[in-house]
């Protein structure tokens, strides 16, 4: 069947070339076959048994696969078996991850003489059956031949589709894509500025790893784009340092760059400055493909803390009660602006040189209800529908964090999700910063990754003492400021009316801790705002 395969498009080729004097385009994208037989192809643990080339690409090149097959001459009548999904998945994964512009990854199933199409996407597969493509020499009857017929138009079809249409963002056609442009649509927007939609151009350079925002503007390296999930890149963005963050999102989170769009608009303090961003794909099988270029901002408080720290050094002691600060001052503003993070971790809150601190990584955060960042502006000028991103977020809103730092309530799947949240978060993240600062190289019991549950009751019990809960998370060492605003947070978030309440924070997920900005503010030392 390899072999047919092979011969097949050969015919058709010359089928092209002969209709027209002018060497139709439809030759110049069908690609080229190969049955690799007894040669070695490998896709992850199989050898691939014959794959569609792209045109301008090289045999033995996972990242020239258009569409591989595999064949299973045995079973006609057999549906797809785990063994043989398996296979196929490792097909198409080895092909993501050598073709960084791929928006699904289709694979051709032959078994037998019955062909089919398995389309894998960022969350699921899905199975197309094309039909017969050949049958056996006796016994065929004109029905057989207009279903033969009706399959070989559809394989050809998809085989002759440009790429930017069948399984990429953008045409590479004229070779591997591994130098991309990203320009901003012009006058796509009613008030004359840029469009946050961009178009995608794909070439091969010589280093054969470069990706480019904007003229003059290089990012060296080679970014695998499969799966449910974001890269972040340290790169150069016109002559300074910044990160670029590049990321499969579901088509119905609001996305990241949104969300900085509105913390911009509402002038909220710590955090990043962004220099580009954009959509790349709006939506494949219900997925979006976006990108974010951001001001360097430093390392994480935690690394920085832990290069730093000796046997004696007050001055982190000092930074560490100053980036706890600012970040619950920069989550108190959010909120005021209608927007909460929902993932304050140790690797989103960074620290540089003598001062600077931000909180990164918004790409989870909820922008409240008709809250003042909820504008139809905003949506409009995104490209998505804030009913449908408000129904999503209703029904996942407790899911999002890193549960290491998750707050009580929310590692019990409370439904309620507030600041309080968020600052809770932060006070994990600045406890284990000053645990690594004591050179603590035993876990603390109360920062051991456990299951949520677990964790929720191990913190509940840790907590229970105000005067001796910073041991049960390493920390020993006294300082006047720091401990000053531990004792705020703590009393903020861990009592009412003087009483511990961690039992209720964790058998009642009903119950709402209230939300005082003003206390949280002058807990951030930030001039309250007069209501």
């Amino acid at each position: 069947m390899g072999k047919y395969l092979s011969e097949l498009l050969t015919v058709t080729e010359q089928l092209f070339q002969s209709v027209s004097d002018n060497q139709p385009k439809w030759a110049d994208v069908l690609p080229k076959g190969k049955f690799y037989e007894q040669d070695s192809f490998i896709a992850g643990k199989h050898n691939i048994d014959f794959a569609f080339h792209y045109k301008h690409g090289e045999f033995y090149k996972m990242g020239s696969v258009n569409m591989p097959v595999l064949i299973n001459k045995k079973k006609s009548y057999a549906g797809l078996s785990d063994y043989y999904l398996g296979q196929i998945a490792d097909y198409a994964l080895e092909i993501w991850k050598c073709q960084i512009t791929r928006t699904f990854v289709p694979v051709l199933y032959l078994r037998g003489c019955q062909l089919d199409l398995i389309v894998f996407t960022h969350t699921r597969y899905i199975q197309v059956e094309i039909g017969p493509i050949s049958y056996d020499g006796s016994n065929v009857t004109d029905i057989c031949l207009h279903y033969l017929s009706r399959s070989l138009c559809r394989l050809m079809f998809m085989l002759t589709l440009p790429s930017h249409e069948f399984g990429h963002f953008c045409d590479i056609s004229q070779g591997a894509a591994n130098f991309i442009k990203f320009t901003h649509r012009k006058g796509r927007r009613a008030d004359g500025q840029e469009s946050v939609l961009v178009d995608a151009v794909a070439a091969e350079t010589n280093d054969g790893s470069m990706l480019e925002t904007t003229e003059n503007t290089c990012i060296y390296q080679n970014i695998p784009l499969c799966k449910m999930q974001s890269r972040v890149f340290k790169v150069e963005y016109q002559g300074n340092q910044a990160i670029l963050k590049i990321a499969w999102k579901f088509a119905n989170y609001i996305p990241e760059a949104a969300v900085y769009d509105a913390l911009q608009t509402a002038k909220v303090p710590n955090t990043p400055v962004i220099l580009d961003s954009g959509i790349i794909n709006q939506n494949t099988f219900d997925c979006r493909l976006e990108y974010a270029v951001m001001e360097y901002a430093g390392a994480p408080l935690i690394d920085f803390t832990a290069e730093y720290r000796s046997s004696v050094n007050t001055g982190l002691y000092v930074r560490t009660n100053y980036t706890l600060t600012q970040v619950v001052g920069c989550l108190a503003r959010a909120w005021q602006a209608g927007i909460v993070h929902r993932d304050v971790s140790r690797g989103n809150v960074l620290v540089r040189g003598k001062g600077s601190v931000t909180l990164i990584d918004w790409g989870y955060a909820r922008l409240l209800s008709d809250g003042p960042a909820d504008t139809y502006e905003l949506a409009t000028k995104w490209h998505y529908n804030k009913y449908d991103v408000a129904c999503w977020e209703d029904r996942q809103n407790h899911c999002t964090g890193t549960p290491l730092y998750m707050s009580i309530p929310i590692l019990v799947r409370s439904r309620y999700r507030t600041v309080v949240n968020d600052v809770e978060s932060m006070f994990y993240v600045a406890l284990e910063a000053l645990s690594v600062i004591e050179n603590n190289d035993k876990t603390p019991v109360a920062l051991a990754m456990e299951d949520n549950i677990s964790m929720a009751y191990v913190r509940r019990l840790c907590l229970a003492s105000k005067d001796t809960y910073k041991e049960r998370f390493g920390v020993y060492f006294q300082d006047e400021q720091l401990d000053e605003t531990l004792s705020q947070l703590y009393d903020y978030l861990f009592t009412s009316e003087g009483k511990y309440i961690g039992h209720i924070l964790v058998d009642d997920l009903e119950w709402e801790r209230p939300v005082d900005i003003n206390r949280l503010l002058q807990i951030a030392k930030i001039e309250p705002v007069l209501t």
